[in-house]
């Protein structure tokens, strides 16, 4: 049985999920860019290098990007509301919402290695592989595990379509 989004009332808990998902995603990159934009009023930003500052350059672009991927779904929403088009703009959000997480990710990473090129020990560059490791592990590896593994969530499916079982409110 395949996992999708059917009737309207799944369509707007699904658009409600993840236009509360987006939030958690938007606060941080947010965070992230504002450190980042902070940087360049720091008397310290003249003495980097011009690879620091290139490095810089991208990650303020990669994380400005993730902040503006991540609110996207939200003028999606506005600027379509009442029209009756919320699966195609749950399918739009879905995806601008994955690559902005993407994008937050990278830009994570970014910022890591910047932070540790400029203000750490030479030493310190293993938080880069760390920072990368972490974000590829929790926010892929994870949850694909999850979604591949799926033997009890496709006995509960079967269990759920030939009404044997109830699917509890906000299950997944």
């Amino acid at each position: 049985m395949s996992r999708g989004v059917g009737a309207p009332h799944d369509t707007d808990r699904a658009l409600r999920e993840l236009l509360e998902e987006t939030r958690i995603g938007q606060m941080g990159g947010q965070i992230s860019l504002g450190f980042l934009l902070a940087v360049a009023y720091t008397p310290a930003i003249r003495d980097v290098t011009d690879a620091d500052r290139r490095l810089y350059a991208w990650a303020v672009v990669v994380t400005t990007a993730a902040v503006v991927l991540l609110l996207s779904p939200v003028a999606l929403h506005r600027l379509n509301f009442g029209r009756r088009v919320r699966p195609r703009i749950l399918v739009v959000a879905h995806v601008v919402t994955l690559v902005g997480l993407a994008c937050l990710g990278f830009g994570i990473v970014l910022s890591v290695g910047l932070a540790a090129r400029i203000a750490l020990a030479p030493w310190t560059a293993w938080l880069v592989g760390v920072a990368l490791a972490l974000v590829v592990l929790t926010w892929l590896v994870l949850p694909l595990a999850l979604r591949w593994s799926g033997g009890e969530h496709r006995q509960r499916s079967s269990a759920l379509a030939a009404g044997r079982e109830e699917e509890p409110e906000g299950a997944d």
